[in-house]
């Protein structure tokens, strides 16, 4: 005890480590296992911990190494089951942390902020492989290979698409006739048992490309021997199939159930001709249109050679007699060998015969006889004719000739023979002057020039009729 300080001692004696100037009452607790502030207690123990000098501790609950930084622990010494490091972002998994490889899980395996696909670091080995699909149909393209953890958009799981350009060809398709390869099965149309749509053919023994209808099979491309085209109605004969004609044989040639004439399609240029024959005789109208068929038609026969098909006694096998008519159609109309007169034709048309009667005859006696061949006394229609008959006339003699103009009916009322007007008069100069009051008849050969005469009728001259 001392009344004064004494050199080197302290009215207390708080110190608890004497040894140590930096421990004592007034001292700071910090982390260095001293009780620096001499209040008995040492570093966390001590309320009043400086606590920038302790540490940052985070509970690592899944024990990988890594803490969670949401768990912060200032302390001096660690506590059980924290680390120092902060930097795991799922303590519950110790899978997932910054040493960890990202995985496609869709988890951010390494903690770097990005997951699966998105993540640089991605262990690819863990991805899946996605296939091209342009098409959309569901199928991928098997040399179209994407790898990723999420199914890329346009793409698919299928690498089984053998054209991945159309929607319609993919494993899932139907095989139809097209020539593609539609379920991507490896195998064509025909080649794939599995093909539908099939078409039917017909065997076509004859080769006309025309098939048997009872002989067919179904296919997508014809097989040989066999067509597209049925409806051969003989496929022994390859002219005779439905693309033929239909020709004059007594064979159904288009296969359409007609025969020949029944046919309506038949090829008339294979027919024959055939004229109708009215009269029956057994020779065609010459004058009237052929028929064309195969065979003959009722009341037809296969020439043309009658010249009058209303009588059948008039046809090339008839005989010619003197009545105005070619009664054997040798294109003659009567001749002197069949007439009682001269026979003649104006102009060269023999079918027009005129008579020259070289008998002395009134004319009422001259038209008589004309009539009974059928014939009349000779109408001049105009000077052509005047002049060629009365030529004719000449020729045989000089003498008058009786021809058909008269007016014994009524006087001045000339007409020819059967009463028709006429339209050409050749008298001559005075001519008619009916002297004695009986001259009713006309006659050629009167007068040099040609021209005509009036005498009485009972007169006898030569005569001359026309056919007609």
């Amino acid at each position: 005890d001392s009344c004064q300080a004494l050199s080197g001692y302290e009215l207390n004696d708080e110190d608890c480590d004497d040894t140590d100037e930096d421990v004592n009452p007034d001292a700071t607790e910090i982390c260095n296992s001293l009780d620096d502030d001499c209040d008995g207690l040492v570093d966390d123990d001590d309320s009043d911990l400086d606590t920038s000098t302790a540490s940052s501790w985070y509970t690592d609950a899944d024990g990988d190494g890594e803490g969670d930084a949401s768990t912060e622990v200032v302390s001096c010494d660690q506590p059980s089951g924290t680390v120092a490091d902060d930097s795991d972002c799922d303590d519950d998994d110790v899978a997932v942390n910054t040493a960890a490889s990202e995985v496609c899980d869709g988890v951010d395996n390494d903690c770097d902020g990005a997951t699966d696909d998105d993540d640089s670091s991605l262990d690819t080995s863990t991805t899946s492989g996605w296939y091209t699909d342009s098409d959309g149909d569901g199928y991928g393209d098997p040399t179209g290979l994407v790898s990723a953890c999420d199914q890329p958009a346009g793409t698919s799981s299928d690498d089984t698409d053998c054209d991945d350009g159309d929607a319609d060809v993919n494993p899932a398709s139907t095989e139809v006739c097209n020539g593609y390869d539609d379920d991507c099965d490896g195998h064509i149309d025909d080649a794939d048992a599995s093909v539908t749509g099939l078409l039917t053919f017909y065997e076509d023994a004859d080769s006309d490309g025309y098939g048997d209808d009872s002989l067919t099979t179904e296919a997508c491309s014809a097989p040989s021997g066999y067509d597209a085209d049925g409806g051969d109605c003989d496929d022994d004969d390859s002219a005779v199939n439905p693309g033929a004609d239909e020709i004059c044989n007594e064979i159904d040639d288009d296969c359409d159930g007609d025969i020949d004439d029944d046919d309506s399609d038949l090829d008339t240029s294979t027919a024959d001709e055939w004229w109708p024959d009215d009269d029956l005789d057994g020779y065609g109208d010459a004058g009237a249109s052929a028929l064309s068929a195969c065979e003959q038609p009722s009341g037809y026969e296969d020439n043309d050679d009658d010249c009058d098909d209303s009588d059948s006694d008039v046809n090339p096998a008839g005989t010619e007699d003197c009545n105005g008519y070619d009664d054997d159609c040798d294109g003659v109309a009567d001749s002197a060998s069949v007439c009682p007169c001269d026979v003649e034709y104006q102009g060269g048309d023999s079918s027009h015969p005129y008579m020259f009667c070289q008998t002395l005859t009134s004319w009422t006696d001259a038209q008589v006889d004309c009539d009974d061949y059928g014939y009349h006394l000779l109408a001049i229609g105009d000077a052509t004719e005047d002049s060629w008959a009365d030529s004719t006339a000449d020729s045989y003699s000089t003498s008058k000739w009786w021809f058909g103009y008269n007016d014994v009916s009524t006087e001045g009322s000339w007409v020819w023979d059967g009463g028709s007007s006429a339209t050409y008069t050749n008298w001559a100069s005075g001519e008619p002057n009916n002297s004695g009051s009986n001259e009713d008849c006309a006659q050629l050969n009167r007068y040099t020039d040609g021209t005509w005469n009036d005498e009485p009728c009972s007169s006898t001259f030569y005569f001359v009729c026309e056919a007609g």
